[in-house]
């Protein structure tokens, strides 16, 4: 038995996880199973602007992940001395390419190696801040790749809930097509691609529902095809919950206000009161559809809807051309408060109508505030707030 060549490989740079790359539709790219031993095998990630240097024939040679815009796909540069590569598909072409301009031989180097990818010790370097590892499974030859996961009690998704993501490859009217299955609040969405042009969209109350619509691979059923029965699948979604002790409430239950308070102080314990507000509109099957810089601005916008990008490209044009003003943050809100109770104090103060304009302008903002809040900022009796 031949012995793996060694190489001495050292991690320039470790990278970053992309929540759109390594988590989204294209993830199965993003991740590379390798083995260790005859035993063990470990996904590990492409991540993106990650470099390392292998050492080859006495040269240095640096290879980088990219992202191919195009495709959503990595690319890889190798650069030596003054010899690149350009942007090529694998690792392997990288390195080979750039090696034979210096040395001008075809010696094949394999991409996983020079990437150190064999290396126990770049390998959890490279994991060691992955929150969730994208699961793989083969069923027969279908790869199907969890990208993400969501959980719900909805019995008919086994678990799973809003958030969940799943791919797989197969034909589709003769033509090898990524199907992308997801869960959205109380229904599923499948989508069938062939090079980036949709092919099929559907939506349907259960995975296996939508998949009875389709008509194809009818010897599984939706479950099995979106991968939420696969075991560690379930062994992650259980995680999750005993994990988080969630807590949701959808769209029937908006009128709960035991719930919805449940969901309120769950949520403010764990974050600040934006955070928990934000945590709330998602556990409400709710979706932050904001496209401008959150930075500067402190308005957000959420829709609870099956599909939400016409709302989000409605948004996104609406602030590029100008035709959507919103608040800019301010640093001292206390400023702004007091500001507001003396013009109101002032407006109370001058107001021509005596008693009578007193009361009206209580009338408006007397539903908003508690009759304390009202005597401590206006100085006003009951009987003027329980006129108004």
């Amino acid at each position: 038995m031949s012995k793996k060549r060694q190489y001495t490989i050292t991690l320039l740079a470790k990278g970053i996880i992309s929540e759109d790359l390594h988590y989204g539709i294209y993830a199965r790219n993003w991740w590379e199973l390798c083995k260790f031993d005859k035993t063990n095998a470990n996904l590990i990630p492409y991540r993106l602007f990650m470099s390392v240097n292998c050492y080859l024939n006495n040269k240095n040679f640096a290879i980088t992940v990219l992202n191919n815009e195009q495709t959503q796909n990595p690319c890889f540069c190798c650069v030596c001395d003054d010899k690149d590569s350009g942007a090529q598909p694998s690792a392997s072409v990288a390195i080979n390419e750039t090696y034979n301009q210096i040395f001008g031989n075809k010696i094949k180097y394999s991409g996983l190696a020079v990437m150190g990818f064999d290396n126990e010790s770049i390998f959890h370097e490279l994991i060691a801040d992955v929150q969730f590892i994208p699961i793989f499974i083969l069923l027969d030859k279908i790869l199907i790749v969890v990208s993400k996961i969501g959980i719900s009690s909805c019995e008919e998704y086994y678990g799973a809930g809003p958030g969940y993501l799943s791919t797989l490859i197969t034909k589709y009217n003769g033509k090898q097509s990524l199907f992308i299955q997801s869960i959205l609040e109380d229904e599923c969405s499948l989508d069938v691609y062939y090079e980036g042009i949709k092919l099929y969209h559907n939506k349907d109350t259960t995975p296996n529902k939508i998949w009875e619509t389709i008509g194809i691979l009818r010897k599984y059923d939706g479950v099995t095809l979106f991968g939420i029965t696969n075991s560690y699948v379930q062994q992650k979604l259980e995680e999750l919950k005993k994990n988080n002790n969630i807590i949701t409430c959808m769209s029937d239950n908006w009128e709960n206000i035991d719930l919805l308070n449940l969901i309120f102080e769950q949520n403010i314990k764990k974050q600040k009161e934006l955070g928990a507000w934000r945590a709330m509109l998602r556990a409400s099957g709710c979706i932050n559809i904001t496209s401008f810089s959150k930075k500067w601005h402190i308005i957000e916008f959420w829709i609870k809807a099956p599909d939400s990008s016409p709302d989000r490209e409605n948004l996104a044009k609406l602030f590029k051309s100008g035709m959507l003003v919103v608040i800019e943050k301010k640093s001292n809100p206390d400023n702004e408060n007091k500001t507001l109770w003396k013009s109101l104090q002032k407006a109370l103060e001058k107001n021509k109508r005596g008693d009578d304009g007193k009361v009206r302008i209580l009338s408006i903002i007397a539903e908003n505030f508690t009759y304390k809040k009202l005597k401590e900022k206006f100085g006003v009796g009951n009987d003027t707030i329980n006129s108004s």
